[in-house]
């Protein structure tokens, strides 16, 4: 877990158990990269003000949500998330949410999502809020 302001990096990481992989919060950006999330609650939840960018992970089988950004209070710039190569499938509810957690505010209007190339193992791409501007190359067309 981060708070604050700051940056992190993980580089083949592997996350299993009852909670969440990593938790982001304030303006902790992150470089999150060849990781592995198995059966976690959530693998990453963090705040819509960082600066994040997520690349050839395995997110399979979370029990909520595999990532997940949630809207910071008081927020001035909008965050970015890139999300390139990476591996979904199995989320029980979002494989990508920006609808924050519980009902909170939906961050969509204050984080930008960039990528391509990312593959789902299971069906199509379960995306909240289903109507937002998600970037058409962000996953790659299942067959």
């Amino acid at each position: 877990m981060a708070v604050g302001a700051g940056s992190l990096e993980v580089i083949r990481g592997t996350f299993d158990g009852p909670t969440t992989g990593i938790l982001l919060g304030g303006m902790v950006s992150m470089n999150l990269r060849l990781s592995t999330f198995g059966d976690c609650y959530e693998a990453v939840a963090l705040g819509s003000a960082s600066v994040t960018v997520i690349e050839e992970n395995d997110f399979r089988g979370t029990k909520a949500n595999a990532i997940r950004v949630s809207l910071n209070p008081h927020q001035i710039d909008k965050g970015q998330l890139v999300l390139n190569r990476n591996v979904f499938g199995g989320a029980a509810n979002w494989d990508l949410t920006l609808c924050g957690h519980d009902g909170s505010e939906d961050a969509s209007d204050w984080v930008v999502v960039t990528g391509s190339g990312n593959a789902m193992t299971t069906g199509s791409a379960k995306l909240c809020p289903e109507d937002a501007n998600w970037p058409s190359e962000l996953f790659e067309p299942t067959e």
